[in-house]
């Protein structure tokens, strides 16, 4: 009778024996690609596409913040989906959304127009990533998952590396709307991939609650409108901000009251007692509200004479800092370290924001450039380091729930902090200019004021930090 050593072996050739499946794998590349393809390329295109539409500068970082809000919005009903639909289904609908949000956008005639159709694109592809790793799960078994895992992220970080390089390049040469042209021809090319690639696993009805799929999106999107449009629209100049300011007030308590009394919620919040994941959540969202960097930018293609192209060469080389710093944090985390790598990265961050406080309309591209890689090596460190303390301590039951629940930290505080340090932005700006400073002078200024203001937030974040780090040594301990 064979060992159970021996049936372990021979389970283990079996499954290095089988066929890597190569079609599916580029399906889950092209999809996570193409899901976040116009973030990247936006971040660069924010203010060229500001200039071609006349739009007022303060309403510039729309256009990223309505990605951003999108995708923080659907978190919370994508598993649903996901859980009712299957993989497939899923992907098929999300694909075709942002064929038509990346047709539109091209279209558009002004900002706002553009504002909303993005908005419409950060929805459709909100669930994307998920569904595609689902997928890896179901038709990778056995040893080829750890291949499907490493395509996964580099289909999502490859969009990081090639989405500001095109932009920067097609809009030197041909025009703003030539960047949503872009990812028409992949929404065909992934459609095509799906359908050939991926099978539709059977799929059970599941039941929601009201809490999770309508009261929690509606709870986040008065919020995020509330952060945005204020500065947008201006609090004395429209009444939008004061109604989703009241939509908030009503709908947060009632999402309160809903989740209380829902025996089974589908975001279960239980996790959020954990003090490693309640520290993380707490970490991420603070990183993520001063690490955007889209102010950099902006800072960059409004005083510096640096051309697009360059700024996206910046952007791709900070996506390169970033997976160095992944790569980094999988190494002291396998060594049991998870608590330094996150100390680490906390001290990166603040040279990085140190080195943005040197940026001036002089600013060349060295100079430009090294503080953001700095910033992605940080950023690359605290993803990983912190999702590996965090899931330290959780039961596997409550996994699914940590995971969602990341992604709302993430993309709640890149959003808000694109609204709140706007609002700094303008009040040290209002400011200056009634001590007589002109407007021009007054307006660069405030932005040496909002990167100071990123800099005392990140050397806030050690205390969070070092009380993790030093959990994390005593468990090890």
């Amino acid at each position: 009778m064979p060992s159970e050593t021996s049936v372990q072996r021979g389970s283990t050739a079996r499954a290095l024996d089988q066929p890597v499946p190569l079609g599916f794998l580029a399906t889950v590349f092209v999809a996570n690609f193409l899901a976040l393809l116009n973030l990247s390329m936006v971040v660069i295109a924010m203010m060229p596409i500001d200039w071609a539409l006349g739009a007022p500068e303060h309403l510039t970082l729309q256009l990223p913040c309505a990605l951003f809000g999108a995708m923080v919005c659907a978190a919370p009903v994508a598993p649903f989906l996901l859980r009712r639909w299957g993989t497939r289904r899923l992907l098929l609908a999300a694909v075709t959304g942002l064929a038509v949000a990346s047709a539109l956008a091209a279209l558009s005639t002004n900002i706002w127009q553009l504002t909303m159709v993005l908005f419409l694109s950060g929805l459709a592809s909100a669930p994307v990533a998920s569904a595609t790793l689902v997928g890896v799960d179901t038709h990778m078994p056995g040893a080829n998952r750890g291949i499907g895992m490493a395509v996964w992220g580099a289909g999502i970080y490859a969009s990081g590396l090639m989405g500001p390089l095109m932009a920067g390049y097609l809009l030197d040469t041909y025009g703003w709307r030539t960047v949503f042209l872009v990812p028409l021809p992949i929404t065909l090319i992934t459609a095509l991939l799906i359908s050939r690639y991926l099978r539709q696993a059977p799929v059970r009805p599941v039941s929601g609650d009201l809490a999770t799929l309508v009261l929690a999106p509606l709870t986040i999107m008065f919020l995020v409108g509330t952060c945005s449009l204020g500065r947008s629209l201006g609090w004395s100049q429209s009444y939008v901000p004061y109604a989703t300011l009241t939509g908030l007030l009503i709908v947060a308590p009632l999402y309160a009251m809903r989740y209380r009394h829902t025996p089974a919620p589908t975001l279960d919040l239980g996790c959020l007692r954990d003090h490693n994941v309640s520290l993380a959540l707490l970490l991420v969202f603070f990183a993520n509200l001063v690490g955007t960097g889209l102010f950099q930018v902006e800072f960059l293609g409004r005083y510096s004479h640096l051309s697009d192209h360059v700024l996206g060469l910046r952007t791709s080389i900070g996506t390169f800092g970033l997976l160095a710093g992944m790569a980094l944090a999988a190494y002291l985390c396998h060594a049991g370290r998870a608590g330094f790598a996150l100390l680490v990265a906390i001290v990166l961050s603040v040279i990085s924001k140190v080195g943005f406080l040197l940026y001036d309309s002089h600013t060349g591209a060295i100079a430009a450039i090294w503080p953001v890689v700095v910033g992605g090596v940080s950023f690359g460190l605290i993803t990983a380091s912190l999702a590996t303390l965090a899931y330290e301590t959780v039961s596997l039951q409550r996994a699914a729930d940590v995971a969602t629940l990341f992604v709302l930290a993430t993309f709640l505080g890149a959003c808000l902090g694109t609204g709140v340090l706007d609002e700094v932005i303008l009040g040290f700006t209002t400011l200056d200019v009634s001590e007589g400073m002109s407007y021009a002078a007054a307006k660069e200024a405030a932005f040496k004021a909002e990167f100071w203001v990123e800099l005392g937030v990140t050397l806030l974040l050690l205390l969070p930090a070092v009380s993790l780090a030093n959990g994390a040594r005593r468990r090890t301990a």
